[in-house]
């Protein structure tokens, strides 16, 4: 039998109907097998590429090719097989996109460098392209989540890439001021952070207004969703920021214009692009089965392309530090092929989060020094918070030479989160005198935290450096005593300059100057003797030993001090209330609230239903109410919290009930203790609405 060979062709033909067909008939004409078989659009229109490999003997393989070209749509044929080509298989994976293992599956498929190709309820499928390795990793990464269906291609043959260098091209200057770039919160998580194209329309448009350089509005060569936001962005005339699309460099098996991640950046008409490329040799080698050489060539050609469309390139240097230390001299390469490419900003980014101050600002400095003789390069930092050193990382990075910080506002993120923007702005402006923002946007900056708090729905973190609620909050007598001499004393900034207020927080260590204090804040009068000072520090540590804490409700705290200086002016009072909680077989609990209130002399019965107990007595207490204080309908409750506070006596304990409401003007907590949780419960809502209609109507009180 005649001795046969593998073949690899490359076959340009017009992208026409029975095309394909014809070809496959003349192999099977013939009696040879196809092995395998791609087909690719070419950025010629109208255009594809078929790469095949199949096995004949050598003798017939000129014959295959002649036959080839004689055939109609057929425009040329090239035998690849002694020219350097690589093995590919492209797969479709449909897997469960439980809510809870959303943010796992988008991280492999960042760390793969894979695509999400349809985001359905129940499911996402995601399109990869890659060796046999490369696939059975994914899939078996995939397999805990749930894998619905999996087609794929086989085993496919691709041309590799010369790696030609383009000259370099120095069209783009920045100036040397500092530039801040917020990214969207979790891009590599997604999951716990997901944000719809208006959310990201609002966030934008107030990041601009409090004066971010650059706002990255995601990846739309992988997210669906993030080309609608580039669409409708272009719309919104932004005063300072610019917006940019994030991306990764070409994939290795196609040119920029084959390249559907790269035509996405494009064609999303973002002025700027940040494109991201392999710094550390473990994952050009190991997890994307590349050659260090075409990492370079597929860099270089990605940010020339851009540039050559008209884009700014902000280079990130993904796992730079940890390339750079496992392999320096080819981090540095890379860094010198998106030069080479045209980048003139390059951002080092910690993206393990695993790097130290003195190796950030060691490797920085290095990093600055050896580009000088470029004279327009510039360096950005992007750090994560994997062992909490995400804004050291930042700060020491901008000491050693960097000008543009990477971050998100209250530092969101994947696993630990990214570099806060809320501490690394002021520490850049207040503490490093950098050319950063204007201290008219420094102070919006509290505001800013809360609505992308609120926009999130995270909770926000009070003790959140410079933003946070507890940021400037002194509890101690001493403490208090001193900041009212003078601020310096315990204070390290004006709280003032990031939008901030002091707070004085009455507990148990509170002493005479807290009191004072919180009662002028609240606009409580104690009188010139003090007596009620000492009076109401003494009843208010006995309410902390009952299980109080009135540090995290203040809208109770103020009705407590006014109840105690006989200011208290009643809007309404209860007169009963009976709540009926019922379960029938597998239906939900259902909740029903009668309540009979009495405001002046006149008395109001109401009954309402609720998704609970506390609920339905929310619900029946607005409809008593709201006929005589219409302004009730402008508060609703935000937050519900119950805790046991002495697990020891079992179902008897006492339960502190927390209950946060919110405004027009903002949110205020109130507070209820009780050995039973619904008269608890009613203690906070109680206090609630008191303590909004005390703000709104100071002089409607009830007849005792």
């Amino acid at each position: 039998m005649m001795k046969t060979n593998p073949y690899l062709l490359s076959i340009l033909v017009d992208d026409e109907p029975g095309v394909l067909s014809r070809i496959a008939g003349l192999f099977s004409g013939r009696g040879f097998n196809i092995d395998s078989l791609s087909v690719a659009s070419t950025a010629e229109p109208n255009v594809s590429r078929i790469t095949m490999v199949t096995k004949c003997e050598p003798q017939i393989i000129e014959q295959i090719k002649k036959q080839l070209h004689k055939l109609i749509n057929v425009i040329t044929v090239n035998d690849l097989t002694d020219k350097k080509y690589v093995q590919r298989q492209l797969a479709l994976i449909k897997v469960n996109a439980q809510p809870d293992k959303k943010a796992e599956i988008l991280r492999i498929v960042d760390i793969f460098r894979c695509k999400i190709v349809d985001v359905g309820l129940t499911h996402y499928t995601i399109e990869v392209s890659g060796d046999m390795e490369k696939h059975e990793a994914i899939v078996s990464l995939l397999k805990p989540m749930g894998i619905i269906e999996i087609a794929s291609t086989g085993a496919i043959a691709w041309p590799g890439k010369t790696g030609n260098r383009a000259p370099i091209d120095r069209r783009t200057n920045h100036e040397k001021s500092h530039f801040l770039r917020y990214h969207p919160q979790g891009r590599h998580a997604g999951g716990k952070y997901i944000f719809s194209t208006e959310d990201k329309l609002k966030i934008a448009k107030r990041l601009d207004d409090a004066g971010i350089h650059y706002i990255e509005g995601g990846w739309p060569g992988s997210n669906p969703g993030a080309q609608h936001f580039f669409e409708e962005i272009q719309h919104i005339q932004l005063k300072n920021a610019k917006i940019a699309a994030f991306g990764s460099t070409r994939r290795p098996d196609r040119t920029c214009e084959e390249d559907t991640n790269i035509q996405a950046l494009i064609q999303s008409q973002a002025p700027v692009v940040t494109i991201f490329g392999k710094s550390w040799d473990l994952h050009v080698e190991s997890i994307m089965q590349n050659t260090k050489e075409e990492n370079l060539a597929m860099i270089q050609d990605s940010v020339s392309y851009l540039i050559s469309h008209g884009r700014e390139v902000i280079y990130d240097a993904e796992h730079f530090f940890d390339g750079y230390k496992a392999n320096p001299d080819y981090a540095v390469q890379t860094l010198e092929a998106a030069v080479e490419g045209g980048a003139k900003c390059l951002v080092l980014c910690d993206t393990n989060g695993g790097s130290m101050p003195c190796e950030i600002e060691t490797i920085t400095r290095a990093m600055v020094e050896h580009f000088k003789p470029h004279g327009d390069v510039i360096f950005g930092i992007h750090t994560h918070n994997d062992c909490a050193m995400a804004v050291a990382n930042s700060i020491t990075a901008v000491h050693a030479g960097a000008v543009m910080v990477q971050g998100t506002i209250n530092g969101y993120g994947e696993r630990c989160g990214n570099a806060d923007l809320t501490a690394i702005i002021p520490i850049l402006s207040l503490k490093m005198n950098c050319d950063c923002i204007s201290s008219q946007n420094l102070e919006k900056l509290v505001n800013l935290s809360g609505f992308i708090s609120e926009t999130a729905n995270v909770p926000p973190v009070h003790s959140r450096p410079f933003v946070g609620k507890s940021a400037f909050a002194h509890k101690g007598g001493v403490h208090v005593s001193a900041i009212m001499k003078n601020p310096r004393a315990y204070e390290h900034m004006a709280p003032e300059l990031v939008g901030n207020k002091r707070r004085v927080i009455v507990s148990e260590q509170s002493g005479k100057s807290n009191i004072e204090f919180k009662a002028r804040e609240l606009g409580v009068d104690l009188g010139e003797n003090g007596v009620n000072g000492h009076q109401i520090v003494s009843s208010i540590k006995d309410l902390e030993d009952y299980g109080y804490e009135f540090d995290a409700a203040e809208g109770s705290l103020k009705l407590i001090m006014e109840k105690l200086t006989d200011q208290f002016k009643p809007r309404f009072e209860l007169e009963s209330f009976r709540v009926v909680v019922e379960k029938d077989k597998e239906r939900p609990c259902y909740s029903h609230a009668m309540i009979k209130i009495r405001v002046g002399h006149t008395t109001e019965i109401t009954s309402a239903e609720g998704d609970g107990p506390v609920s339905a007595l929310d619900n029946a207490l607005r409809k008593a109410l709201t006929t005589i204080y219409p302004q009730i309908n402008t508060m609703h409750l935000v937050d519900f919290k119950v805790r046991v506070i002495d697990g020891m006596d079992g179902t008897a304990a006492k339960v502190r009930v927390l209950i946060e409401s919110r405004d027009e003007n903002g949110i205020f907590s109130t507070i209820g203790v009780s050995e039973d949780i619904i008269e608890a419960s009613w203690q906070a809502l109680a206090d609630s609405f008191q303590y909004k209609l005390s703000l709104d109507n100071p002089d409607k009180v009830i007849s005792l």
